[in-house]
């Protein structure tokens, strides 16, 4: 029978050795029982084993032989369903009922994880190639990764966690991005060149690609990848990567550049109105009647400055038709008229103006020095456009020039203090030219000019203001005045072209709000080059001002044209003998030259003698300490600034 521990302890000592003594006889006899039992057990297995495998053969030759036909072409998919197969044999005791005390139902091929399926990239549903736009092209959205698990403090991973990026999705077809976008993230752009120059993308962990984890982990295999990529961005990135970067001349040799604008006609106004209308169906807006799409059409044209144009930016038009509804709203109206357009711009303009504003109450105060009525000499007010958070507007600003006797020519104020910008730099010398062409074809150019724009203490930039320059010059070397009721912009070329210039819509109501501010006399205006006309679509309140004689416009061909309105005296022609009609302004600048050039050589160095000591005669070409004389101060320093 057998004993508890109970019973065992309570036997005499002898009865436990005698017990003892035979178990150890026995011991031999188990172990090789045991032994053979084991032979036995594994013997049997093998046998068991080997009629599963034939058995496990048969069953799935059948399946796996149709995959393999199905899928002749494709020689790793064949490799692929024979690794399966041997697997499957391999394992195949986790597909055999178990002895259970209560059997339960039998493990699918789902159940397992080495045959479940990770469906990486789904198309199935697509119509025609896939077309993705990425708009976040961070490293993992674009290329695909390999997720990871935390459990108990450890990570852990297989192949079910790897994801397909936008560049997997699109495989067979396009992948939309924006240029700048892959430059705010690291190694997309290095990356995704890569993937372009061999055609395979290979899904990773980012540290991996760049050498920080050399732990080992899934190494998916490199997939083929035929897909066309469009880069949408500004003109300037492209010309960046085009000078810079070889690899995206050989890669993106395809390019197409898109207007902003359209012209404008009948045809394009028509289809301006259909788009308005489908904005407002789609947004659910008001209908907009007759004047409020002209007065959206006039807005087109406004954001391009220009009468022949409209813009393309069509979120800009959105952004509007969705502010002017909500005023329509608020007023209980049926539909959005131009009351309500107009309405909506000048609120846009209150909520940005704030810089505007404060320096429109500099000229209101007289802190910002500017006359609107009288006469005076050398000074002129000329205008300029500032930009701050997307508002533009025009800033009117004295401009003043000294003449007097010397050989120092131009001096730019505003470069000497190195606030002025290369074009505008290069506008003073354009005046020199102009000087020297109207005063210095038969004798030296002896005058010392100071050019300065009053009341600007930031850096000063582009040629706009050059004929207005030029006119400050003429004043004060002929002491004529000038008239300070009028504005003046335009860029001039060495003949005495004006040449048009940007911002003028800007420019004219920056001045106009001055003028209205400081009261209207119906003598003040703005001079413009006369190819600048086109580009006018001035605020309802100016054009208004123009209609009723209270604001005047003035285009402006030559800086004769524009000199003889400024003074009310004429320019004067060239004549055979060299010299100009008397009393003409050039004369008078020509005779305050003459008397320069006297003072500064003596009487018996006269127009047209030669220097004391018989020096060869200044000419125009190389006019001795004239305008442009190389060691001005518009001379090779100009390099170095």
């Amino acid at each position: 029978r057998t004993l508890s521990n109970k019973d065992y302890e309570q036997l005499s000592g002898e009865e436990r050795k005698d017990i003892e003594e035979r178990r150890k006889k026995l011991d031999p006899v188990i172990a090789s029982f045991l032994q053979k039992a084991r032979k036995l057990e594994a013997k049997t297995q093998k046998a068991v084993q080997k009629i599963q495998m034939e058995l496990g053969r048969g069953i799935i030759a059948k399946p796996i032989n149709a995959l393999r036909r199905r899928y002749a072409k494709n020689p790793a998919i064949k490799d692929y369903l024979g690794d399966v197969a041997e697997h499957i044999l391999a394992h195949i005791g986790i597909f055999m009922p178990q002895e259970q005390q209560h059997p339960g139902p039998m493990p699918s091929a789902s159940d397992v994880p080495e045959f479940k399926v990770n469906v990486v990239v789904d198309n199935s549903a697509t119509q025609g190639a896939p077309v993705v736009n990425e708009a976040r092209p961070t490293f993992y959205n674009l290329f695909g990764r390999i997720e990871k698990k935390v459990e108990n403090g450890i990570y852990f991973t297989d192949f079910t966690m790897i994801k397909a990026g936008s560049v997997l999705k699109a495989n067979g077809g396009y992948l939309i991005l924006h240029a700048s976008d892959l430059f705010m993230y690291p190694l997309v752009w290095e990356n995704l060149k890569s993937i372009l120059r061999y055609k395979a993308i290979l899904i990773e962990d980012i540290g991996e690609n760049m050498g920080f984890l050399p732990t080992s982990g899934l190494r998916p295999e490199p997939i083929p990848i035929d897909l066309k990529v469009v880069l949408i961005g500004s003109h300037y990135l492209h010309e960046m990567l085009q000078r810079y970067d070889e690899d995206y001349r050989k890669l993106f040799q395809v390019v197409a550049e898109f207007d902003s604008e359209i012209d404008r006609s009948p045809t394009t106004e028509m289809e301006y109105a259909r788009f308005i209308a489908t904005t407002c169906e789609r947004e659910g807006l008001r209908p907009v009647d007759r004047t409020g799409v002209a007065a959206v059409v006039e807005y087109g044209s406004r954001l391009v400055d220009s009468q022949k144009k409209m813009t393309l930016r069509f979120n800009e038009i959105c952004n509007l038709l969705i502010e002017a509804d909500f005023l329509a709203n608020q007023k209980k109206a049926a539909v959005i008229t131009r009351k309500h357009v107009q309405k909506t711009i000048e609120m846009r303009h209150v909520r940005r103006s704030l810089v505007e504003d404060k320096i429109q109450e500099g000229y209101k105060d007289n802190t910002i020095l500017v006359k609107t009525e009288g006469t005076a000499i050398g000074a002129v007010n000329g205008l300029a456009v500032y930009e701050v958070g997307g508002h533009a507007f025009g800033k009117p600003s004295r401009i003043t020039a000294t003449v007097f006797a010397g050989k120092g020519g131009i001096t730019n104020v505003e470069r000497e203090a190195r606030l002025s910008g290369p074009f505008h730099s290069k506008g003073v010398l354009i005046i020199s030219g102009f000087l020297g062409d109207r005063f210095a074809r038969t004798h030296s150019l002896s005058m010392t000019v100071s050019l300065v724009f009053e009341q600007s203490y930031g850096p000063v930039d582009g040629d706009s203001a050059s004929s207005t320059e030029l006119y400050a010059v003429l004043s004060a070397l002929s002491r004529v005045p000038l008239r300070q009721d009028l504005a003046v912009t335009g860029s001039v070329d060495q003949l005495g072209n004006v040449q048009p210039i940007g911002g003028v819509n800007e420019k004219i109501e920056g001045w106009f709000s001055v003028c209205r501010d400081k009261g209207f006399t119906g003598t003040q205006g703005v001079m413009i080059p006369k190819q600048n006309v086109q580009h006018l679509m001035l605020d309802a309140e100016v054009v208004e001002a123009v209609e009723k004689g209270k604001f005047h416009i003035y285009p402006i061909a030559t800086i004769e044209e524009g000199i003889e309105l400024l003074t009310g005296i004429g320019a004067g022609t060239l004549q055979e003998d060299g010299q100009y009609p008397e009393g003409s302004i050039f004369d008078l600048c020509l005779a305050h030259l003459d008397e320069f050039d006297r003072a500064e050589h003596g009487e018996e160095g006269g127009e047209g003698g030669a220097s004391e000591g018989g020096e060869e005669e200044p000419s125009a070409a190389n006019p001795e300490g004239g305008v442009g004389d190389p060691e001005g101060p518009d001379g090779p320093d100009e390099q170095d600034e």
